[in-house]
């Protein structure tokens, strides 16, 4: 294990300071005596490992719906959820992350997803860049949706870098539904 490693760990449980007074210690010590039963108690476990959305089924009864499975490969940061009509929604997915140490590779793997939902499958679909236009695929913190000249578009908003517009009515033409 690189010292990274165990200056890491030791920020998030002080108690192995105490217990390893070395690099070397920690390098030759196995897994049961580094994570005591003390230790692990303080470990949550993730139980779920995918974008997801909640479905609000009443009665405070939620319903997993995951996400397809292209929309994994990187951190969602930020979703809009719009109206197309009455009926009909789309969800918007933006993310990656660029703030990474050397120890990890940036997450860069989205270009912004957009998504309707199958009401027969009961699934989100992807809508593809090439009907859409939709891109979002810098280091993307937020998105949100603003009227500018009476035009409906969603900001987006990038870290060290510009604030790009979509022109949302790009979307509402596609007849999605």
């Amino acid at each position: 294990m690189s010292n990274s490693w165990y200056d890491r760990i030791s920020k998030e449980l002080p108690s192995f300071k105490r217990r390893f007074n070395s690099y070397e210690s920690f390098a030759n010590a196995d897994w049961s005596y580094i994570l005591n039963k003390k230790d692990l108690q303080k470990i949550n476990q993730a139980k779920y490992l995918k974008h997801m959305v909640l479905m609000n089924q009443g009665n405070q009864n939620f319903e997993i719906k995951p996400l397809p499975k292209l929309t994994q490969n990187t951190y969602v940061k930020d979703i809009a959820i719009l109206k197309i009509n009455k009926d009909d929604k789309i969800v918007i997915l933006a993310g990656n992350d660029f703030v990474t140490d050397a120890e990890f590779t940036l997450y860069d793997g989205s270009n912004g997803h957009v998504l309707k939902w199958n009401t027969e499958q009961e699934i989100f679909e992807i809508i593809p860049y090439s009907k859409t236009g939709f891109i979002a695929d810098k280091n993307v913190r937020g998105i949100e949706k603003i009227k500018i000249s009476n035009q409906s578009h969603l900001l987006i908003f990038n870290n060290n870098s510009n604030i790009e517009s979509f022109k949302l009515e790009n979307l509402k033409s596609l007849n999605l539904y």
